[in-house]
């Protein structure tokens, strides 16, 4: 017992020790279907051994994996939520660089049988939203209701749902809406279109807490002039993050970092352990 606390204390002294390392601003990297490098510690210069630098990178990436899964778990129920996931690779010198990157699966429909409940076909087709500093935003959650006014807006958020035309508004809330996202009021009244924005893929767009989507990199992010898709009432689409850790397949790097740099911990100090052994054991 005292050989184990002895190394979860040499543990935390190792972590305390780590986590006052200085580190690097973030390093922009291209990877495949809009993944990025969130945190780079290759180039950080440090007189630690480098299994220490590891175990710390390690227990980083523990933590930011937790972060991520605690958030997805939290939103399993949300319709139309896209999770985030963290994976680690090692480097060319060795280290271990995390990677946040966005799991952009679509689900299927839920029938719900609410006539303000919409589902739009699609991996890359989004609703249109008017955030509150006047910006545009894209959603997959479909979920409407009026405002006072009558104005449709999202049931989760309470904004905007924008038409072709701007700000749409209803005298009902049962209207029709039609596949083609035309909407039609009361006694058959056309009001507007959906304004429903196509991308040419995934590349450039990023998210608000994996809800609320927007082009982060313009360069990369393509509008399609005539997206392909169909709107669905009485439906919404479910969230991707399925039941369970789906994602640890991703953890073995993190596996590996922890496991090599303990046990290096435990043979640089074989002779530590075998002196309290020997004070325990007389």
């Amino acid at each position: 017992m005292s050989r184990l606390l002895t190394f979860l204390t040499l543990i935390a002294i190792a972590s305390h020790a780590i986590a006052n390392i200085g580190v690097p601003a973030p390093m922009a990297k291209t990877w495949p279907d809009n993944t990025y490098v969130q945190r780079d510690l290759s180039d950080n210069t440090t007189t630690y051994p480098h299994y220490l630098k590891v175990i710390g990178q390690s227990m980083s990436g523990y933590d930011n994996y937790f972060k991520h899964y605690l958030l997805s778990t939290v939103n399993a129920t949300m319709p139309g939520y896209k999770r985030q996931k963290i994976a680690m690779y090692y480097n060319e010198n060795k280290d271990l660089v995390p990677i946040q990157f966005m799991d952009w699966a679509k689900e299927g429909a839920t029938h719900t049988n609410r006539a303000l409940d919409l589902y739009i076909s699609g991996r890359t087709n989004f609703f249109t939203v008017e955030l509150p500093d006047g910006t545009w935003s894209f959603v997959s959650d479909g979920r409407c209701t009026l405002s006072r006014d009558g104005m449709l807006i999202t049931l989760a958020h309470s904004y905007p749902i924008l038409g072709e035309n701007g700000y749409i508004y209803l005298t009902t809330d049962n209207p029709l809406i039609k596949r083609n996202g035309k909407i039609y009021d009361i006694n058959g009244e056309y009001v507007d279109r959906l304004k429903i924005t196509g991308f040419e893929n995934t590349q450039g767009l990023w998210t608000f807490e994996g809800t609320f989507f927007y082009i982060m990199d313009p360069e990369k992010a393509t509008i399609l002039e005539d997206p392909q898709y169909f709107v669905a009432q009485g439906y919404m689409e479910r969230s991707n993050e399925p039941p369970g850790v789906g994602a640890l397949f991703m953890m073995t790097p993190i596996h590996e970092g922890v496991t090599t740099t303990a046990k290096k911990l435990i043979k640089s100090h074989e002779k530590l352990f075998e002196s309290i052994g020997g004070i325990n054991n007389p």
